[in-house]
């Protein structure tokens, strides 16, 4: 079983803070730090989706994360890839968003263009590392 753990970014302070609960009842997230405690915040939730990157770091929905694979390596595994050449040397350099989709934690490229699972025949989560989020850093995923 999966450990439920969210992290909250919160948008006035734009920083992230781990929550500590939730009170779905009041509508309120309790964070640490940064005297968030309590109280009604304007904070988006990220799930943590169970899985760590190759240097051990939890891997959560809104990260950035930047992988390198060989295409020989997974041509067989069912992924959607469109308009993604492989170099000749066959290793593809990757800056992908983690996105939950119907329970699957999936890598998402290029505005939906690419998309494959972070773990399923393929395990993805130890071909890359977690370089940052979609909030603190948008800027890693603009096609350079």
């Amino acid at each position: 079983m999966r450990l439920i753990k969210f992290r909250a970014w919160d948008k006035n302070l734009e920083a992230m803070f781990p929550v500590e609960g939730l009170d779905f009842i009041e509508h309120e997230v309790c964070c640490r730090g940064a005297g968030m405690r309590g109280g009604k915040w304007d904070v988006v939730l990220m799930q943590f989706t169970g899985l760590r990157d190759k240097q051990g770091k939890e891997i959560y929905e809104g990260d950035i994360f930047h992988w390198t694979f060989d295409m020989l390596d997974i041509l067989f595994t069912p992924f959607y890839c469109e308009g993604l050449d492989a170099p000749p040397n066959n290793l593809v350099d990757n800056t992908s968003e983690v996105k939950i989709i119907d329970g699957n934690t999936m890598l998402i490229t290029g505005g939906g263009m690419f998309t494959a699972p972070l773990k399923g025949d393929v395990d993805r989560s130890q071909m890359g590392e977690v370089i940052g989020n979609i909030y603190a850093n948008p800027e890693l995923l603009e096609v350079k």
